[in-house]
C-alpha cells in the first residue's frame, strides 16, 4: 500500500476554509483512493491528511485529478508550510511538488 501523508501548517484563522475544502473534495478523491483521513494535530493550526492506494495507478490518477489540483491550490493559498512524505519518506516541503510525484 501507498502512503502520501501531508502535514499543513495553516495561517491562522484559516482552519474553517481548509476544512471546507476537504469536506467538498475528499468525497470525490475518496473514489480513487483506499483511504483518506484528515486529522488535527495538537501543535495549534497543524492538521495531517492522509491518503492511501493499492496501486501506483491509482495515485497517478488521484494526483492527475482537478479535484486534487483544487485541493493543492486551497492547501497553497492557506498554509505557510507543508511537508509532504511518501511512504515515510520526506520528499518535500511545498505542495506544488506533488503534480510531479512518481512513485518509484
Amino acid at each position: 500500500m501507498i502512503k502520501l501523508e501531508l502535514i499543513i501548517f495553516l495561517k491562522p484563522g484559516k482552519s474553517k476554509e481548509l476544512k471546507q475544502t476537504l469536506q467538498d473534495i475528499t468525497k470525490i478523491l475518496q473514489e480513487y483512493s483506499t483511504n483518506i483521513s484528515f486529522d488535527e494535530l495538537e501543535e495549534s493550526f497543524c492538521f495531517s491528511l492522509i491518503l492511501r492506494w493499492e496501486s501506483a495507478a491509482q495515485m497517478q490518477h488521484t494526483l492527475k485529478m482537478a479535484e486534487f489540483e483544487i485541493l493543492s491550490g486551497a492547501i497553497n493559498s492557506l498554509c505557510e508550510k507543508t511537508i509532504i512524505r511518501l511512504d515515510d519518506v520526506l520528499i518535500g516541503n511545498h505542495i506544488s511538488r506533488i503534480k510531479d510525484l512518481h512513485y518509484q
